[in-house]
């Protein structure tokens, strides 16, 4: 399948707003309550994705959306809240490019329930995306062998605390991302994104109140501005890539989408949150973008 320059702008630019969308919710994650965060962000969705039903037609009912639909909830509302984990005890630049690992899961998971599958160039493209994403949590150390040098690669990834629960994030995210293209084959894009939306803003309501945490949902005063602004790039990105998956296959997109998320992160924590970029982290994002280049080479 030859992608087209429209499919590629697509997708490019739901990627660079996801890389902010990452940017944001590391600023958020150090201000307010997880799940009061989560919470408001879900409901943010919630008003986006009815505005946009609202302004587009209504589809007919199909009884093969439920199931799908329901999955996808399921898998998103864990896998948003181990990514706020992630990147609130972990450098934003250590831990987002393990979702590189979206990649290998989505092919995985791609070819299960869709049945799509792929060429071995794009397959090698892959492994390279999650090496690359080991090599961020490296260390240049001239004094020792390269066997020790892939040993402490490793060490490295098991000291990282968010690395583990950005792992969990990516199985979770490839586990929706068919169900996620099946939802929107059956229902358009606005109505699953609303029903998505409205189920998993009520878990986080209902996890806040079994937990008699609603207190916390008074943190909005504290970051309104942060969480308007997150939910509204978040919902571009999300309408973007619903509308994507029905334009490629799955695991092609995520690995594009991750890759130049990516980047668009490691720029933000250069710029906005001042963290350190070492030498072995750029070559990871070099590695990353010749992993993307094959994937694309169809």
């Amino acid at each position: 399948m030859v992608i087209s320059i429209y499919t590629l702008v697509i997708t490019i630019i739901c990627s660079v707003l996801w890389g902010v969308f990452d940017g944001i919710r590391k600023h958020l994650s150090s201000r307010a309550h997880l799940i009061a965060i989560l919470f408001y962000l879900a409901l943010g969705f919630s008003i986006f994705f009815f505005v946009w039903l609202f302004l587009s037609d209504l589809p007919e009912w199909n009884s093969g959306y439920i199931l799908p639909a329901l999955f996808t909830v399921i898998f998103n509302a864990a896998a948003n809240l181990y990514y706020i984990k992630a990147i609130s005890v972990s450098p934003i630049s250590n831990v987002v490019p393990f979702l590189a690992f979206t990649s290998l899961f989505t092919a995985m998971t791609g070819f299960l329930f869709l049945g799509e599958t792929l060429s071995m160039t794009q397959i090698i493209g892959i492994l390279i995306l999650v090496f690359a994403s080991l090599l961020v949590n490296g260390e240049l150390k001239n004094s020792v062998s390269v066997l020790d040098k892939l040993s402490l690669l490793w060490q490295n990834f098991l000291k990282e605390k968010g690395a583990h629960y950005m792992i969990l994030v990516s199985l979770l995210w490839a586990l929706s991302a068919p169900f996620d293209k099946m939802a929107v084959a059956s229902m358009n894009v606005a109505s699953h994104g609303l029903f998505q939306s409205v189920l998993i803003t009520i878990i986080y309501f209902l996890y806040l109140l079994s937990r008699k945490e609603l207190k916390y949902l008074a943190d909005f005063k504290k970051v309104s501005v942060s969480i308007s602004f997150g939910a509204l790039v978040s919902c571009l990105a999300l309408g973007l890539q619903f509308y994507a998956y029905q334009l490629m296959k799955v695991s092609v997109f995520e690995s594009i989408k991750r890759a130049i998320a990516l980047f668009t992160a490691m720029l933000i924590s250069i710029i906005y949150f001042k963290e350190k970029i070492t030498l072995l982290k750029t070559i990871g994002v070099v590695l990353i973008i010749i992993g993307a280049s094959l994937i694309l080479n169809n």
